[in-house]
């Protein structure tokens, strides 16, 4: 999480520097090369952690080798997501990323966290951010 933080911290100046001077369109290829790096970086993480798992808690916890894959996804997703949240909150068009979350919200109260409300809210997401990258990048 600290590399995900450090990484954002140091673009988002970039890019708000690149808005400001109408150079947006050199966006695309440097949030596109973020966003490949740090998938690779959470593979590798992926990758590696149930060989750190064995060493550190031996085979009595291997069984959280399953943990790992969810969560390195939804910090990808929420670093992919970070991505277009900056991009909103310097145009100030928040009205998006709220509803989106106001619509998940109350889906997630309906079902009552089951397996449906998941996959639902992962589609949404999904959904939210491509749109998010049409309607700023293309």
């Amino acid at each position: 999480m600290f590399v995900l933080n450090a990484i954002n911290n140091s673009y988002v100046p970039w890019l708000y520097k690149k808005i400001k001077m109408k150079q947006a369109e050199s966006n695309k290829y440097v949030s596109s090369m973020i966003a490949i790096i740090m998938a690779f970086l959470l593979f590798c993480v992926v990758g590696v952690a149930p060989e750190i798992i064995y060493i550190m808690a031996g085979t009595k916890y291997l069984g959280a080798i399953w943990v790992v894959p969810p969560v390195a996804m939804s910090l990808l997703f929420l670093f992919y997501a970070q991505l277009f949240i900056n991009i909103e909150f310097n145009y100030e068009e928040k009205w998006l990323l709220v509803g989106s979350y106001c619509c998940g919200g109350h889906y997630q109260y309906c079902v009552k966290w089951n397996f449906y409300s998941s996959v639902w809210i992962c589609c949404c997401c999904i959904y939210y951010l491509s749109k998010l990258y049409h309607i700023h990048f293309f």
